[in-house]
């Protein structure tokens, strides 16, 4: 395997390995105050991707992403700062039936590094006056993570690496068996989705063909989850800049 010197790289600082799957790798370690909670470290490379193309779709919230992100149900920035690269953004997760959806308010701050052409993605729970706690939805208030972008050659040249590190508490206690799948639903199963995006995406600019749009307001029912863990919108206008500005900088 192209990942297998990855795993002592990571045997160190209690991570564990999770599962492998093509070009992707993942591993878990206990949280460390938080029993039966996991901290998860994602590295993957992808030949046929640029470094652009990768960051552009990841931090897209247009109607495209609805057409190849089906675990989204709906998201909208609501805040921008260009100055700082900074934006604050919802986002509501689709959960198998007979559960509540997730929702997250988070910022996100880009870092890029012009002399390797490494990006850096830095999101975190927050709280922003247009982005009130739904009842129907369960709000993850306790949200970080990590994304970490590098080029083979340069950002426009297809070829990267990639790590992401990140931590979520659901908020409730979940069986292994969804906490499982939520994992590979939310890591190497994205990831692959968004690849195809990108190619999708770039296909769609050297023609005229128009991308598609698709309503993911459905949930999916619990013998699908338990399937894959065995197998181991409505838009908002972005609100005056307030919110963002008095937060904490991510980077000093």
């Amino acid at each position: 395997s192209t990942l297998f010197p990855y795993t002592t790289l990571f045997r160190s600082g209690g991570w564990a390995p999770f599962l492998e799957r093509g070009d992707i790798l993942v591993w878990r370690k206990d949280h460390p105050t938080m029993k039966g909670m996991y901290i998860y470290k994602m590295y993957g490379r992808f030949d046929d991707v640029s470094a652009d193309e990768y960051i552009k779709v990841q931090m897209d919230m247009s109607e495209f992403r609805m057409s190849w992100d089906s675990s989204t149900a709906q998201c909208t920035v609501l805040e921008t700062n260009s100055e700082r690269n900074q934006e604050v953004y919802y986002w509501e997760v689709n959960w198998p039936r007979f559960f509540s959806n997730r929702d997250y308010c988070c910022v996100r701050q880009r870092y890029q590094d012009p002399n390797s052409g490494t990006t850096v993605l830095v999101s975190r729970s927050t709280d922003h006056p247009s982005c009130p706690v739904k009842r129907k939805c369960l709000r993850v208030s306790d949200y970080d993570s990590v994304l970490t972008v590098k080029p083979f050659d340069t950002p426009d040249k297809l070829g990267i690496e990639f790590v992401l590190t990140g931590f979520e508490n659901p908020g409730v206690a979940l069986p292994e068996s969804i906490i499982t799948w939520v994992a590979i639903r939310g890591m190497p199963e994205f990831m692959q989705n968004l690849r195809m995006a990108c190619i999708k995406l770039r296909n769609a600019e050297q023609s005229t063909t128009p991308l598609p749009v698709q309503n993911n307001r459905t949930q999916p029912s619990v013998s699908s989850a338990n399937q894959e863990t065995k197998s181991c919108s409505s838009s908002q206008e972005s609100k005056p800049f307030s919110a963002v500005e008095s937060s904490k900088p991510i980077f000093a």
